[in-house]
């Protein structure tokens, strides 16, 4: 604004200020002007920017959601703090995996797969599935047939994974001997004769001996003689066996 003031008869300028306060994003304006002439020059003191502080955080982040740390501005403005904020997305932590162990299935009982959750917040990030159980794998034992005089055993099985006994082996009673009658035979006077006899006829094993009967021999029987008289003739007495 030059010296002379040409709404005065003494040229003498009547000066007048007028400020505009700025602040931390708006510039200081100091205005000086004449009232009688209306001349002015105007003057800026730029913003001077935010004065953040650390930040504070507002929100807690989360394994799956972000949190936010809020900064305000200290900048003192004519002794009164600016007190403007501004705010800052926290990524969110993510998951930290905890392995859950699994179980084998056995023969009987079901098992499960390996899991995992987090151990920050105890989510769930895979689930365990489950494993049927195996069934018994059998493996067969020959039994035995029993005999006349010995006992025999029934098939058994055992799993061959585990041990267990599937099916026991149980006895079978000897059969006992099934007789058969071996006939016998009369001793006549000159022959042997036999008594009656058994065998089984399962096993062909002799139950009760067959045995010699000897021969009678003849039972010797007089046959009485005829003398002989004067027109017929005689017999000597002879003997005939009475049994046969």
């Amino acid at each position: 604004m030059d010296e002379f003031c040409s709404g005065d008869i003494d040229g003498v300028h009547l000066i007048q200020w007028e400020d505009v306060p700025g602040d931390c994003t708006h510039d200081w304006i100091s205005t000086v002007y004449c009232s009688r002439c209306g001349k002015s020059h105007t003057e800026r003191d730029p913003a001077p920017g935010h004065q953040w502080d650390d930040g504070k955080v507002t929100k807690e982040p989360t394994c799956t959601e972000a949190g936010e740390r809020t900064y305000t501005c200290t900048r003192l403005l004519t002794n009164i703090a600016c007190g403007e904020k501004r705010t800052e997305s926290i990524p969110a932590l993510g998951h930290d995996p905890e392995t859950i162990p699994g179980k084998a299935a056995t023969c009987t009982e079901s098992g499960l797969t390996d899991g995992s959750r987090c151990m920050r917040c105890g989510a769930t990030l895979k689930a365990q599935e489950t494993i049927p159980a195996l069934g018994h794998s059998p493996k067969v034992a020959a039994g035995k047939a029993a005999t006349c005089t010995e006992s025999g055993l029934t098939e058994s099985s055992v799993c061959e994974r585990c041990g267990v006994t599937l099916k026991a082996q149980e006895t079978i009673p000897a059969l006992g001997h099934s007789p058969k009658s071996a006939a016998g035979k009369a001793a006549t006077c000159t022959e042997n004769g036999l008594t009656e006899g058994s065998v089984c006829e399962r096993c062909g094993t002799t139950l009760k001996a067959q045995e010699t009967i000897p021969a009678t021999g003849h039972s010797p029987q007089t046959i009485p003689g005829k003398a002989a008289t004067c027109t017929e003739a005689g017999l000597t007495e002879g003997s005939k066996c009475s049994v046969c």
